[in-house]
């Protein structure tokens, strides 16, 4: 019973996660299940797959709901306008509420017009911008707002020029977040920038390795040549059965020991450079997801192209 209404406590956001890292878990307990007893090659890809799945539908349902609230956000000056405009011709607060719930606010509408209807019902306003508030808690600009409003209406201020001031403080600070979005996302594209140099970077490493460590050669003159990770080293074997999962050479290669290093670190290198990115870019780590599912595809698919068109 405890667990039910914990259960109905947590928001969707977070259901989404702990459902996340809950399956990503399972799928990790699986995979390596899978490995020892079935498949090498199906356990180590399904390990993989465990691993996206833990955050990518957080990731994606984050960015989206972010985006909902920055639409609200964008809106809710206006409505603050309308309903100032409102009062202003003798309408009661209520009243101007409703009246102002009549135009459309785009993401924003869901919630004014609960509200509008609630006030149509005869619940007290008081009661219903608590209910208000309580469903856009997300969005700090907004939840604040209705604050400010709601003491300045109790107390009884001028509850028109409280909304037209907040009305032009926020529009400001919309402007300037504008302008250092802008100016971060310089920041953003440096960061892109560093990864596909990184990408880049990994080839040019890959292709000079091949030579010193005399990888299919059978002079061995740089320290007395490169033994076979794959098959030699026990512990490195999951490693090496990535690389026909990703279409290049056999498991079994002495190449491909080298080929799945670089594959996991631009793996590894695509995921924490998009969470910087989205970190420096929007203030919110969860944005970075978004980045990481641009660079990680973008990066790995170049490798695995690149190293496929040279031939090594």
């Amino acid at each position: 019973m405890d667990f039910e209404k914990m259960l109905r406590n947590l928001s969707t956001k977070e259901k989404i996660k702990y459902f996340s890292i809950i399956a990503g878990v399972a799928g990790v307990i699986l995979a390596i299940l899978i490995y020892v007893l079935i498949s090498s090659a199906v356990g180590a890809g399904l390990f993989l797959a465990s691993l996206v799945f833990s955050f990518l539908p957080y990731g994606i349902y984050s960015y989206f709901d972010d985006k909902k609230y920055e639409e609200m956000e964008r809106q809710w000056p206006a409505f603050l306008r309308n309903l100032s405009e409102a009062i202003k011709s003798g309408m009661s607060l209520p009243q101007a509420f409703q009246n102002a719930a009549q135009t459309d606010y785009g993401r924003l509408n869901e919630a004014i017009d609960l509200s509008s209807k609630q006030l149509s019902w005869d619940i007290p306003f008081t009661e219903v911008m608590h209910r208000f508030q309580d469903r856009v808690n997300k969005s700090r600009l907004i939840s604040n707002s209705i604050s400010i409003i709601m003491q300045s209406y109790e107390s009884g201020g001028d509850i028109a020029k409280t909304m037209d001031s907040i009305s032009r403080n926020l529009s400001s600070i919309q402007t300037a977040h504008r302008e250092k979005k802008a100016t971060l996302m310089q920041q953003v594209y440096i960061i892109y920038a560093i990864y596909f140099l990184f990408v880049g970077i990994v080839i040019a490493l890959y292709r000079i390795l091949l030579p010193l460590l005399d990888i299919g050669g059978g002079g061995g003159d740089f320290i007395g040549g490169a033994i076979n990770f794959c098959t030699d080293v026990n512990m490195v074997r999951p490693l090496c059965n990535l690389c026909p999962m990703i279409g290049l050479v056999d498991a079994t290669d002495q190449m491909c020991y080298y080929q799945a290093l670089f594959f996991i670190m631009l793996i590894v290198q695509g995921i924490f450079s998009g969470l910087v990115a989205g970190e420096i870019g929007s203030g919110k780590m969860s944005s970075g997801i978004k980045h990481a599912l641009i660079m990680v595809p973008a990066g790995v698919i170049s490798y695995v192209v690149l190293l496929t068109v040279l031939g090594v």
